[in-house]
């Protein structure tokens, strides 16, 4: 079974893709390839598709009469792609047509007509600056404002968020700009065009957990003809900066704007305005956010008059005033009625304004990487942000997430060698969470990859011959780990006065359990006690698939040290340990007080380590100073949402630091 492609245009531009161009889409035309994604980083791309079109009859020539699209060859054209594969048709790219550009008109040559596309992003970083109201909004309800603001429907976007904004406008920004600061406010929410040409503003929790849109690879007929893995440094960072905008209240029906102009200068400069004549439309900005504008007054808040200084004659009646409000400014018109020229000796309004504050709070968290020469930083803006602890927190995540190297897998796909691959090439979106795993594949080299994975980037090549089922598409994908609940995340530096007896309260605000084992002494944690001791934080309901870090130095002689994971209760926990009289990495499982072994390879243990442990649904990953030394699997618990540190034969020994916890599921 072939797949039939189809090219088709809205011309008229009413809504009804009414014109099919996929007959003139021929040798010696290059086809048609789809490029869109996300960037390294991290950031949505607008996709730029070109089509190139036999021009034989002339259809595309702007000056050609006899042409069924005569006067219709405009920018802006609505286009979209699409293939149909037993009987189920998917849409492949949709966008806009942005430019013609007409070639090969010379004696001998083929003519053709290159169709310059972009998406709807490119169209909303062109649209006339775009105005919203100073408003407390959720993240969905600030792009939805913007989007009703830049002339949007609703089936042209599908909005989500966590983060309720305690301020949000828009102020004469293009439409693209305006929703990048939402993203960026949202603190982990994505943003991008699908292939249907909608807007997906996704929510920090949109990409959490491990519920599949397809498996491909081993076991599956979905195979790669090739791929590659690349690990670079420029992904690492170790020190992040997050900065949020703060603004204070004022009192309400205070003047937050006033012409400077007016009767009252020194020398008085009223704007005058002859008879009969209009003043404007004119923009105005505020000179700070204004919450609420009163209603002006007639001869309180603006007068008019027959002398600059205002000692004339009060023609304040014949004064028409005109505005609409704009965010964080307003349009205005002012229309003289009098058979005189009148000058404006006063005009201003009041309202509730949120003025500017320089402490504009930078949270800061950094943690070297070992062999770095310097620290890898970046900053982060949070326009529409406060200065609670989820910008902290955030920049915690920045660093402990992007810290430790990970590998970005390639895989380029002859989509139609199999109907399998046929169905998952044309239906592949981004932002879908792929099972990948190339272990045991024989029919090319392996990469050994085996983990979650969504999808960042896709490019789908189609040749100008639409030969069947051929056609060629790469697909870019990063690990699932990257993508953490903000909402669930615990860390502890233990950087507060010395205590005894527990641990206390963390960095993040947290409460300890079970923790008088433990002490704070100089800014680490250390163990009181050679019996087991195991203090923990909870993540939060529901949140089991957990990733863990901790730093370990002083590590003494027979020290049990380490961390504990899916914790339930004392009977009931994963843990993870570097025993050094053993000299192995222990990992086992408490399931109602029967401690089971579950992995042990050989580790050389020193004086110092970092730990890193991930686990989701049943697979459990253990690090010891950026080494995988364990990977494996294992149901005995599923339930535990508490983490936490784990020592034995510790006593006044090894010290922790540096613990941090976080969700990965929702």
């Amino acid at each position: 079974m072939t797949i039939t492609w189809t090219v088709e245009a809205d011309f008229d531009r009413n809504g009804s893709y009414e014109t099919d161009l996929t007959g003139d889409v021929e040798m010696p035309g290059s086809g048609v390839i789809i490029d869109r994604g996300f960037g390294k980083d991290g950031i949505y791309q607008i996709s730029k598709v070109s089509i190139v079109l036999s021009n034989r009859a002339g259809t595309y020539a702007f000056g050609n009469s006899a042409s069924a699209l005569y006067g219709k060859l405009v920018p802006g054209v609505p286009i979209r792609v699409t293939g149909t594969y037993s009987a189920t048709e998917y849409a492949m790219w949709t966008g806009y047509i942005q430019r013609y550009v007409v070639s090969g008109v010379a004696a001998g040559q083929v003519p053709l007509c290159t169709l310059e596309c972009s998406d709807l992003a490119d169209y909303l970083a062109q649209f006339t600056p775009v105005n919203v109201t100073l408003a407390e909004r959720t993240t969905a309800a600030a792009y939805t404002a913007i989007a009703a603001a830049a002339g949007l429907s609703g089936g042209d976007y599908s909005f989500g968020g966590l983060q309720t904004l305690p301020l949000h406008w828009v102020r004469n920004a293009d439409a693209l700009t305006a929703m990048a600061q939402v993203q960026q406010s949202e603190m982990g929410g994505q943003w991008y065009i699908d292939a249907d040409g909608v807007i997906q503003g996704e929510s920090r929790a949109a990409r959490l957990g491990i519920s599949v849109d397809d498996t491909w690879g081993d076991g599956t007929n979905i195979m790669p003809s090739a791929a590659s893995v690349e690990v670079s440094d420029a992904d690492l960072i170790s020190k992040a900066s997050v900065q949020a905008q703060i603004f204070v209240e004022d009192r309400d029906e205070q003047v937050i704007f006033a012409f400077s102009r007016n009767a009252a200068n020194p020398t008085p400069d009223s704007l005058a305005i002859a008879a009969g004549q209009t003043y404007g439309p004119v923009s105005l900005d505020y000179p700070t956010l204004v919450e609420t504008v009163a209603a002006q007054e007639s001869g309180e808040d603006y007068t008019f008059n027959t002398a600059i200084d205002g000692t004339g004659t009060d023609i304040t009646s014949d004064l028409t005033v005109t505005m609409t409000e704009q965010g964080a400014g307003f349009q205005l018109t002012l229309k003289n009625g009098n058979a005189s020229t009148g000058y404006v000796t006063k005009f201003e309004k009041k309202g509730l304004a949120h003025n500017y504050v320089p402490d504009r709070p930078i949270f800061t968290y950094s943690l070297p990487i070992s062999g770095d020469k310097t620290e890898r930083g970046i900053t982060v803006q949070l326009p529409f942000a406060d200065d609670s602890g989820n910008a902290r927190d955030f920049a915690v995540q920045l660093v402990r997430t992007w810290r430790y190297p990970y590998p970005r897998l390639k895989l380029l796909f002859n989509a139609g060698k199999h109907a399998d691959a046929t169905v998952a090439m044309l239906s592949v979106e981004l932002g879908d969470l792929i099972k990948y795993k190339d272990t045991a594949v024989t029919t090319m080299t392996r990469t050994y990859a085996d983990d979650w994975w969504y999808v960042e980037h896709i490019r789908h090549v189609i040749n100008p011959s639409w030969a069947g089922q051929n056609f060629q598409t790469e697909v870019t994908m990063v690990p699932s780990y990257l993508f953490r609940n903000l909402d669930a995340i615990v860390y502890d530096q233990f950087d507060r006065a010395d205590a005894s007896g527990d641990l206390g309260s963390a960095t993040s605000n947290d409460t300890w359990a079970d923790d008088t084992g433990f002490d704070i002494a100089t800014n680490v944690a250390v163990a009181n006690t050679d019996t087991v001791s195991m203090p923990n934080l909870n993540l939060g309901t529901g949140i089991t698939d957990q990733v863990i870090e901790v730093q370990l130095a002083a590590i003494g002689t027979g020290d049990e040290v380490g961390v504990v994971f899916r914790y339930a209760d004392a009977d009931n926990q994963y843990r993870v340990y570097l025993d050094k009289g053993s000299n192995e990495v222990i990992l086992e499982k408490n399931v109602a007080t029967t401690v089971t072994e579950i992995s042990s390879p050989a580790y050389t243990v020193g004086t110092t380590a970092e730990l890193k442990v991930i686990i989701q649904s049943t697979r459990i990953r253990v690090w010891v100073d950026g080494l995988l030394y364990i990977d494996t699997t294992d149901s005995g618990l599923s339930a535990g949402t508490k983490v936490g540190l784990f020592a034995r034969n510790a006593d006044s020994t090894t010290t922790f630091n540096e613990f941090y916890a976080q969700g990965l599921d929702a």
